[in-house]
């Protein structure tokens, strides 16, 4: 799965982040627990896979309406939900992977 976001993120941004704005317009509009899981499902992934997938998300009013969601009836949801704020939160993505990979080893920051 993480080949795909790889290989398709960038493709997210294509006509006017068409692609974004329609995840988004199904968390807004949607009642069905396995839509609003999948839409924030998505919309995190591209935010972990695209550098800058957190401020676009942020215009596109895309947090605020996954944000809601962590207050939703459906366990599962507010799972999800959860899942995404926390891909929104992270500030660097290729830190965090580096401390999975290796958490004793130092990272090397540039000065």
């Amino acid at each position: 799965m993480d080949r795909f976001w790889r290989e398709n993120a960038m493709k997210f941004n294509e006509n006017n982040y068409q692609v974004l704005k329609a995840l988004i317009k199904l968390l807004e509009a949607s009642k069905d627990p396995l839509i609003l899981c999948v839409a924030s499902h998505d919309l995190g992934e591209y935010v972990r896979h695209y550098p800058r997938g957190k401020s676009v998300i942020e215009q596109l009013n895309g947090k605020q309406c996954v944000m809601r969601l962590l207050a939703h009836e459906d366990p599962n949801v507010r799972y999800h939900a959860l899942l995404c704020v926390q891909k929104l939160m992270v500030q660097n993505w290729e830190y965090l992977g580096k401390q999975l990979e290796d958490p004793n080893k130092p990272i090397e920051t540039k000065s």
